[in-house]
């Protein structure tokens, strides 16, 4: 099986946002730093991005049992991250 880089590194991402993330902080900071980038508005470009390739990743490996509730948690996720203004909304 082909392994996905997107998808790990969304994964990683994330996991470490949750596991370290400051509820009393902004959002974009937060998974500014995670990914490397600098803490400003436009670096969270690069997050959605990422967010976007894993989903893209995601739809071509549909062969996966169970897969439709990951496309799924990321389509939430997409949705969430698309609402969320993440430079005033803390995490």
């Amino acid at each position: 099986m082909q392994q996905s880089s997107a998808l790990r590194t969304l994964e990683r991402v994330l996991s470490r946002a949750v596991a370290v993330g400051d509820a009393n902080k902004q959002s974009g900071p937060i998974l500014c730093s995670l990914m490397g980038l600098k803490e400003q508005p436009s670096s969270t470009v690069e997050f959605y991005g990422l967010l976007n390739k894993a989903q893209e990743e995601a739809e071509e490996i549909k062969k996966i049992p169970e897969i439709d509730r990951y496309l799924q948690a990321l389509e939430d996720l997409r949705d969430r991250f698309a609402r969320q203004n993440v430079w005033s909304d803390q995490w």
